[in-house]
């Protein structure tokens, strides 16, 4: 049985989730270079659902994929990022803690997760005086309230036929929640010439599969020489990395890597002669 850990989302749910593989980590990785998010959105929800070993994830909003994706990150790779910035105009590398990006979204989406659906007010509209609303999945029209009569269960196609003018309402009225989630500050760089950065979290889905490919991102280069030195020197095959970690390869290349240099120590002393 995989080790697993636990996440918690939305409605009460617990998922549990396995460690990426060595195969699934360069996948990752590789994905990451593209510059098409659309291919990421699909990648990564392909591998939440390869990596859940337990539990419903087939109705997750938005704040719910960037929980788990940036838990996959602190379970299979690290609990930290590294970002290049600059202070004092010189350049250096400062590091992000996860679980504080993960902390900061959360304590904000407490306040909500009791209203999940919002009802916003819909006027000359006569089929219904309210709209039911995922604020956390694209504005999401799930339902409708006529008469006091809540009436969900609604075709997937639903956004597309309704009119404009119910839709820019909406939008109207969702701003105050958006702008309490942009006042989030996630993290800050300087650039070279000293101006700051900051990227603050939004609820836009482009935005969420933004950041989070930029914070699963790692170089790709040092992870095809560490396949190299396990290779040649731990003989450990291509084959084998499929059923190894991150973790568990740090392990091996650092047990590699203090073996020799006590080898080197040992030699150094062999060759010291007395005069």
């Amino acid at each position: 049985m995989d080790y697993a850990y636990k996440i918690n989302i939305s409605g009460d749910r617990t998922l549990y989730f396995r460690e990426l593989n060595l195969q699934e980590y360069k996948n990752l990785q590789k994905i990451c270079i593209e510059s098409d998010i659309t291919i990421f959105k699909w990648f990564s929800l392909n591998m939440i659902k390869e990596l859940c070993v337990e539990g419903d994830c087939s109705d997750l909003n938005l704040v719910d994929v960037y929980v788990i994706l940036l838990y996959i990150r602190v379970y299979s790779i690290s609990g930290e990022k590294e970002f290049n910035t600059y202070i004092n105009e010189k350049r250096c590398v400062v590091k992000v803690n996860i679980l504080d990006l993960i902390s900061k979204v959360l304590d904000a989406y407490g306040k909500y997760l009791s209203n999940k659906y919002l009802k916003i007010d819909i006027k000359e509209f006569e089929l219904a005086e309210q709209a039911l609303v995922d604020v956390f999945n694209n504005n999401k029209i799930v339902g409708f309230v006529k008469d006091g009569v809540i009436y969900d269960g609604l075709c997937d196609e639903i956004d597309s036929l309704i009119p404009l003018f119910v839709k820019n309402q909406i939008d109207k009225q969702t701003i105050s929640i958006n702008r309490v989630f942009n006042n989030i500050e996630l993290f800050k760089l300087n650039d070279k010439d000293g101006n700051e950065n900051v990227f603050n979290f939004d609820i836009d889905e482009t935005y969420i599969y933004t950041i989070c490919k930029i914070i699963m991102k790692d170089d790709l280069k040092s992870l095809y020489q560490n396949f190299l030195d396990l290779k040649e020197h731990v003989n450990i095959n291509f084959d084998e990395h499929k059923y190894m970690t991150l973790s568990e390869m740090g392990i091996y290349v650092n047990m590699f890597n203090k073996k020799q240099a006590e080898l080197k120590s040992k030699q150094s002393q062999t060759n010291q002669y007395p005069i």
